[in-house]
């Protein structure tokens, strides 16, 4: 999982059918290995440099690269106990072809660590001057004009859609012993090296909305301007209701497309944020809240939430008991009059007394 992490990435940033053109400008280092000695890896001896060059796109596979290289050569060593030097320059103008190995049969296309070889020709054109052993420690001065057969082996990792980085070892195995001034052994003079810089395509891809997210890879194009996108360039849905952030009234919980986006746990067609019941099915009247008994008092304001149907209560949602006797009217049969239950809410009827016999 880590590695398909390290090798999968968000954008291709290469050249395409579309952009087909990118610029590479890069710092080289080149060591010598030869008569005079194998300088690889030995730093004090450098030959720096830096070139520019410019890539083809010509299909997801293959490139082909043009360029031309400047290096200050440096070359010196002991032969039987005697130095002997070279300096110069050296213009190498080169054409290559890359191979890219993230072309969708080795790496995926858009793996975010792009590794490629090249290989090609070279064309050394230059001077160089020293002390030649091949004039017994005489100084010379020597025109280059040489074939180089140049390969290399790199990586390139995206910074931007537009810009990515590259590191690479590269050789070029030159075609005669004219660089260092001595010629006596049959093994053609090396050099190697390595080249970091950067890589620019050249031309914007289209970005139709301004999300940043260019047309070709934006699944939402007409995005209104200023609305936050994903890596996909559709409007961020937090809650993944299915209604984008900027438009959802909700975006932290989900909800539904009635209630821009909002909840409405109950049902009652009152969406949560305005409900003051929202997990009891209610009434719009009453702001979502239930009225059971239907008395036109919520349930949770209801002092007598099982009041019968058309009884008229009080503001506690209890029936009106005028007398006060504790009988309401509707069981009252003197509602105006207090009286006890036994005689249903009417006062008790007066002692007469029974007739003497």
């Amino acid at each position: 999982m880590l590695l398909a992490g390290l090798l999968v990435g968000i954008g291709a940033n290469a050249q395409d059918e579309d952009f087909p053109w990118s610029l590479k400008p890069s710092y080289s280092l080149l060591q010598y290995s030869g008569e005079l000695g194998n300088q690889f890896f030995d730093f004090s001896s450098r030959n720096d440099g830096g070139g520019v060059s410019l890539i083809r796109y010509l299909n997801p596979s293959l490139d082909w690269i043009m360029g031309v290289d400047y290096y200050r050569l440096n070359l010196n060593g002991l032969i039987d106990e005697e130095t002997y030097s070279a300096n110069g320059n050296l213009f190498s103008p080169s054409f290559l072809i890359s191979y890219k190995l993230n072309n969708g049969y080795v790496l995926p296309v858009n793996s975010l660590i792009k590794p490629y070889v090249n290989a090609g020709f070279g064309y050394m054109i230059g001077r160089t001057r020293g002390i030649s052993y091949d004039l017994n420690g005489d100084e010379f001065s020597h025109f280059i004009d040489e074939v180089s057969l140049n390969f290399s082996a790199g990586i390139r990792y995206n910074v931007t859609q537009s810009v990515s980085v590259f590191t690479e070892i590269n050789g070029l195995l030159v075609t005669s012993e004219e660089l260092d001034g001595a010629s006596f052994n049959p093994q053609n003079d090396k050099f190697g090296g390595a080249r970091l810089g950067l890589i620019i395509r050249l031309g914007r891809y289209k970005d139709s909305d301004g999300d940043g997210v260019p047309d070709h890879l934006d699944l939402c194009p007409d995005t209104p301007p200023g609305v936050e996108v994903d890596e996909d360039g559709c409007p961020l849905d937090r809650d993944g209701d299915g209604i984008p952030d900027y438009l959802d009234d909700c975006p932290d919980d989900p909800g539904l497309p009635e209630f821009n986006g909002c909840p409405d746990t109950d049902g009652d067609g009152i969406p949560d944020h305005l409900d003051d019941c929202p997990e009891l099915p209610g009434l719009p009247e009453f702001n979502g809240c239930p009225d059971t008994d239907g008395d036109g008092v919520p349930d949770h304001l209801d002092l007598c939430p099982d009041t019968p149907p058309g009884v008229e209560v009080d503001e506690y949602g209890c029936p009106i008991d005028s007398d006060g006797d504790g009988i309401p009217d509707y069981l009252d049969q003197c509602p105006d009059e207090p009286g006890p239950w036994e005689y249903m809410g009417c006062p008790e009827p007066p002692d007469i007394g029974w007739p003497s016999m």
